[in-house]
């Protein structure tokens, strides 16, 4: 089975001087659930730490290491691939890269030992783990064998024998741990569920809780503006976890941002600090989170790399050190936008899990990427990267025919100005469609799809205008049994919850990734606001407010961001975008309807699949149907007798050629 990582539950004002740390501060211990929306004074470790992958030993190389795990520890397959076993701490031995390559290891070799293992070679995931155990392996470690960090495990053919815990690391952390036993280190590693670490004194942490900036990359014009909007503001700060046995006291949160613009040399000072206080930090299994104010980013007059550095320190010595700092990358850029982390050498975004909700619904699912737009003057949609795997076992090619739809809704907050995404609110101004061919698309793979407009006036425009102060949701429609490929290590909560709890610099909404999960959607009472239950946590909007954004089963929701960046440009013709018309005629009547809405549809070229969508404001689509090996004509008709009176969209996509209309529904 291919890597699925399952929805698990519902559920930049003034510069602060470099020389300078703010004073005020916000410092709270955050809630916590033992069950979905009860707060409970049990089950942290579950909400917000979960398992933790460090290195012990050497310190040079100590810390928290990102990882993936097979299926995620979402019971679906047989052996390991059930779900990872954890608590263990032991000692690592490395196998060369190329030596699982021509089959098993000799008899004894890792005895007693983690494995350290490289991916590659043609060899299934489950077989290089599967001849580890053979050799006396106590677990399993797989090296990434590209840049970028580690990625989703397949069972493959050898998986269900396999019943060691297996992870996956980066290429970079494996480099590290190799180099240090080369150098004749002693590569210890501790994995485990457990709160307590052994040490009196151990403050770290909470793996994936930093709170990051608005995107990971932004064009630097967005900063240049006259006022900064509330979207662009940072508020520095962490979940902070006492992992020891003793009370600490005066825990400092410290935090300094730096910049290094491209080609160029990072500054010798901080172009920002900040720092938190807490006079007294209770004993083992608490948490605290502790934020700076909120600040302004100070604008650059080059693009480059911004360096967020957090470091926890205390009056008494910590005993272990590895989780104590952390270090947060991210970018201006020319045109490009990215919530998620961007890997700007392979020029695309960093993937290392895929995503779809649970379930057995055969409706396709909607998961978005919000983005705010401070300056649009002269800039146009231009194209939307993503990647997908499907579910069936054994292939890697994508099967013929299949769709992914991208959208590019408009959001304006007017029923009220509430922070919550409402029906009748959402304007799609753009769309682009990806459509597999069968030969060449296959798992994992990246895509880049251009974004067409609504507006055909007798032919077909490319330019999808952007505008200044607005929201914009990218949203991606995925078909039944496949998975969006997400972040899968950062986190938006940390963000969230520090700009809506603390009021010190004002309180400003900003929920993460809306999603419209499978179900039925024929239902005139499931909309987010009506019908809740029928998205998947976390809401971007929620509508109810029932659910605080600080946990909401925080550990299961790390990295869910999905990995939609876009471009944009100035140029929306003169070659960049322009495009052959897919449609001779495209009439949609009658509009306003009552009973059914048409479809009347010319083709310039046969298409090998053709599909229509029903969508309401909320981004919800309620009908989808496709039509094969379209020569010229077609026609489409939905009957609307049942969808409650208010203004819908009818998508239409051609193969790789995509185009909307609104029609008004009028009972």
């Amino acid at each position: 089975m291919k890597y699925i990582n399952q929805f698990k539950s519902l559920s930049l004002a003034a510069l602060i001087a470099a020389s300078t740390a703010a004073t005020a501060q916000d410092v709270v211990r955050p809630l916590h659930f033992g069950a979905i929306g009860t707060g409970t004074t049990t089950n942290w470790y579950t909400d917000y730490v979960g398992i933790r992958f460090q290195v012990v030993n050497p310190m040079a190389i100590a810390g928290d290491k990102v990882y993936t795990t097979p299926n995620d520890g979402i019971a679906t397959g047989t052996g390991v691939w059930a779900g990872p076993a954890v608590n263990m701490i032991d000692t690592v031995k490395f196998a060369t890269p190329d030596s699982i390559a021509s089959g098993a290891f000799s008899a004894g070799f890792f005895t007693g030992k983690i494995a350290l293992i490289w991916r590659g070679g043609g060899v299934e995931f489950g077989y290089k783990a599967l001849q580890a155990q053979n050799a006396g392996a106590v677990a399993c470690v797989i090296v990434n064998n590209v840049p970028g960090g580690p990625v989703g495990m397949a069972a493959g053919s050898s998986g269900g024998s396999v019943t060691i815990p297996v992870y996956q690391i980066s290429l970079d952390d494996g480099l590290d741990m190799t180099a240090q036993m080369r150098a004749g280190q002693t590569v210890i590693l501790n994995i485990n569920t457990r709160w307590y670490s052994g040490y009196n004194h151990d403050l770290g942490f909470v793996p994936a809780g930093y709170a990051m900036t608005a995107n990971n990359a932004m064009p630097r014009t967005q900063l240049h503006t006259a006022t900064t909007p509330d979207a662009y503001k940072n508020k520095n700060g962490a979940f902070v976890a006492n992992y020891g046995s003793r009370t600490q006291t005066n825990v400092k949160l410290k935090s300094a941002t730096w910049f290094t613009p491209n080609g160029g040399s990072r500054g010798t000072s901080p172009i920002q600090t900040d720092s938190v206080t807490l006079a007294t930090f209770t004993v083992a299994d608490s948490i605290w989170a502790m934020y700076a104010p909120t600040s302004t980013l100070p604008s650059q007059s080059t693009n480059g790399k911004y360096e967020l550095m957090y470091k926890i320190s205390a009056d008494s010595a910590d005993q272990f050190t590895g989780d104590n700092n952390f270090t947060y990358t991210f970018y201006t850029t020319d045109s490009l936008w990215s919530k998620g982390r961007f890997d700007f050498t392979r020029n695309k975004p960093v993937t290392t899990s895929y995503a779809r909700p649970g379930g057995t619904s055969t409706d396709p699912f909607l998961f978005f990427t919000p983005y705010y737009v401070a300056n649009g003057t002269g800039t146009y949609f231009d194209k939307v990267q993503f990647s997908v795997v499907d579910n069936v076992a054994g292939a890697n090619l994508l099967a013929s025919g299949i769709q992914v739809m991208i959208y590019v809704f408009k959001w304006t907050d007017t029923n009220p100005a509430d922070s919550f995404m409402e029906n009748q609110e959402l304007q799609l101004v753009g769309a682009g469609v990806k459509t597999f061919d069968g030969i060449a698309d296959s798992d994992f793979q990246t895509f880049t799809v251009p974004i067409y407009s609504d507006t055909l006036n007798g032919g077909f425009s490319s330019s999808v205008p952007v505008s200044g102060n607005s929201w914009y949701l990218i949203g991606a429609e995925m078909p039944n049994g496949y998975a969006l490929g997400i972040d899968g290590v950062m986190s938006g909560l940390p963000r969230s919850f520090g700009r809506q709890h603390f009021t010190t610099g004002g309180v400003f909404r900003e929920y993460y990734n809306p999603i419209w999960a499978a179900g039925d959607r024929r239902l005139s009472t499931n909309s987010m606001v009506a019908f809740p239950a029928a998205a998947v946590y976390p809401y971007a909007f929620d509508g109810v407010g029932a659910y605080d954004v600080d946990s909401v089963m925080y550990d299961n929701q790390k990295g869910m961001i999905p990995a939609l960046p876009f471009t944009t440009t100035t140029h929306p013709v003169n070659g960049v975008k322009e495009v052959a018309n897919p449609f001779q005629k495209l009439e949609v009547f009658p509009n306003p309807t009552s009973d059914v809405v048409n479809v009347n549809l010319a083709l310039n070229n046969p298409a090998k699949t053709v599909s229509y969508r029903i969508m309401d404001l909320t981004g919800k689509v309620i009908s989808l149907t496709s039509h094969s090996n379209v020569q010229s004509t077609d026609n489409f008709t939905f009957n609307t007798v049942s969808l409650p009176a208010g203004n819908y969209y009818i998508i239409v996509a051609a193969d790789n050629k995509t185009s909307f209309k609104k029609f008004t529904v009028a009972h």
